[in-house]
C-alpha cells in the first residue's frame, strides 16, 4: 500500500524531554522538513545540497519508517501487552511467532521553549539495541552541547525506562582526534580507564567529498548505569528528564 503522508501519527510515538530540548519521531510539519534540508547544506565539501525531489523523498521515507516502527510496536503490544515481554532476538521472535523487532528511524530534535526545529538523527532498531547512524543539527546550533543534554535524557529513556541492552554511536575521529559527543567519551573511559578511540571499530566513508574516518563505539546498559550513578556525574543524574511512551502499556 502506498504511503500517505495525511495518515501519518508517528510523531506521538514517544517524546524525551531533557531541561530545553525534545526529541521525538520526525514531525511532518515544513520547519522540519526545511530542517533536514539546512543541516546538511554543508554536510558536502562541495557545499551542494540534494535536489528539491530527492530531499522530498528522504523526507516522505522518514515519515513513512516512523509509521512502520510506531505500528510495529503498537502491534507487539497487542500480542505482549508490554515492551518488557517484546522479543529481544530474532530468534525468540521466530520462536514465538512474533514479528521481528527492527526499523530504522529519524528522530527529530526540538527546543522546548519556541518549538524550533535544531537538528535530527537517524537510529537503527534491532530488537532492544539502538544504532546512532547519524546526526545533523542546523550550522547556528552546533558546538552549544545541545547533544550532551539530549543524549542524556536519551539515555535515560532507553537504559532506564525502556530496558534496551546496548546503544551504538559513530564518532567522527579524522585526523586522530574525535569531533562528536564528548559525553559519549567521557562514558567510554569512565567504565574503560584504558579506552582508545583509535582501537575501536573504525571506518570510512566519503559522503562528504573527501575521507572521513569513524569510530563506532557500543555502551551496554549495565555500564550506562554504573556511569550515571557515579558521584562525579551526579549533575547528569539529576538532570532534567521526562518522558511520553505514548505507544505503551504501563
Amino acid at each position: 500500500m502506498k504511503f500517505n503522508k495525511k495518515d501519518y501519527t508517528a510523531n506521538d510515538t514517544y517524546i524525551v524531554y531533557s531541561e530545553n530540548y525534545y526529541k521525538c519521531p520526525l514531525k511532518k510539519d515544513n520547519k522540519s522538513f526545511e530542517g533536514i534540508v539546512e543541516a546538511r547544506r554543508d554536510w558536502h565539501l562541495s557545499k551542494n545540497v540534494p535536489r528539491k525531489k530527492q530531499n522530498k523523498i528522504f523526507w516522505l521515507r522518514a515519515l513513512h519508517r516512523n509509521q512502520i516502527f510506531k505500528d510495529l510496536c503498537l502491534s507487539l503490544n497487542n500480542i505482549r501487552g508490554s515492551l518488557s515481554s517484546w522479543p529481544y532476538s530474532y530468534e525468540e521472535a521466530k520462536e514465538k511467532g512474533l514479528p521481528p523487532f527492527e526499523g530504522i528511524q529519524l528522530e527529530g530534535i526540538y527546543s522546548k521553549k519556541d518549538d524550533e526545529f535544531l537538528g535530527f538523527c537517524i537510529n537503527r532498531i534491532s530488537y532492544q539495541n539502538i544504532y546512532n547512524i547519524i546526526t545533523c543539527l542546523l550550522p547556528e546550533h552546533r558546538q552549544k552541547s545541545i547533544m550532551r543534554e539530549v543524549d542524556i535524557a536519551g539515555g535515560k529513556f532507553i537504559f532506564l525506562e525502556n530496558d534496551y541492552l546496548s546503544s551504538s554511536y559513530n564518532i567522527v575521529c579524522t585526523g586522530g582526534e574525535f569531533k562528536g559527543s564528548h559525553t559519549i567519551i567521557e562514558q567510554q573511559k569512565l567504565m574503560d580507564p584504558n579506552f582508545d578511540i583509535s582501537t575501536s571499530e573504525i571506518f570510512k566513508t566519503y559522503e562528504r567529498g573527501y575521507e572521513e574516518i569513524y569510530s563506532k563505539i557500543t555502551t551496554d546498559r549495565g555500564s550506562w548505569i554504573t556511569w550515571i550513578n557515579l558521584p562525579e556525574n551526579k549533575k547528569y543524574k539529576e538532570a532534567a528528564f521526562e518522558y511520553k511512551d505514548l505507544y505503551r502499556v504501563i
